[in-house]
């Protein structure tokens, strides 16, 4: 049927930190502190063949991130990512396309460090090439907190600024302040703009699936 194909897959993988220190516990090595970015490469390829409606497509892509600590309370964390589709499109799936976290709802599972608030889900998502950036800035001595009433509450701060380019979309900005009640919850209020026009706010409740799967 046209709705099926068939898929065979590999990637490569090549993470790098210049700077990672680490001590050695019950014979395991256990990373420390790192102070320098970690540098991510990667390489995937569809190749299948032995149907007729098959994917097969060439994608590089890197990375670099790095969690700074500013000082006691103060803390930058930024991610960039970038990378391309190489050679022939012509049999290249949806399903295969770069797709980016987002989720344009008012309460759900993603990380405002890592996710776009305000977009539509598959909205962005491209079979071309893109470059995207997310930089926070988390805080326990911010806007609120510095509130005597608030200053010992047990929350901090965030300041978020995504970019995202993608031939079909251009530039989408997406701005943000959140505050981080527990590990797990954190409420934000977002606004995005598409090629430096405003396009749209929100209000957000997120709950980090990532931190809850990393527990349970």
């Amino acid at each position: 049927p046209g709705d099926r194909f068939d898929k065979a897959m590999y990637y490569i993988e090549l993470d790098y930190t210049p700077y990672a220190y680490y001590s050695i516990k019950d014979g395991a090595k256990r990373y420390e502190k790192f102070t320098s970015p970690t540098f991510y490469l990667r390489y995937n390829e569809g190749f299948s063949s032995w149907q007729t409606n098959n994917s097969k497509y060439r994608k590089v892509q890197f990375a670099i991130t790095q969690s700074v600590t500013i000082n006691e309370f103060n803390r930058f964390i930024y991610l960039i990512n970038g990378g391309s589709f190489i050679g022939s499109k012509n049999n290249l799936h949806f399903t295969d396309y770069q797709h980016f976290s987002t989720s344009d709802v008012m309460i759900n599972l993603k990380s405002p460090f890592t996710s776009f608030m305000l977009l539509d889900n598959y909205s962005a998502s491209t079979n071309k090439h893109w470059m995207s950036s997310m930089l926070n800035y988390n805080s326990n001595h911010l806007l609120i907190k510095r509130i005597p009433y608030f200053q010992r509450k047990m929350f901090t701060e965030s300041i978020h600024l995504k970019n995202l380019y993608t031939p079909d979309m251009k530039i989408y900005t997406e701005a943000g302040y959140s505050l981080n009640l527990t590990p797990l919850l954190n409420v934000g209020a977002f606004v995005s703009f598409r090629k430096a026009k405003y396009q749209d706010w929100g209000i957000r409740l997120l709950l980090d699936w990532a931190t809850v799967k990393r527990i349970f």
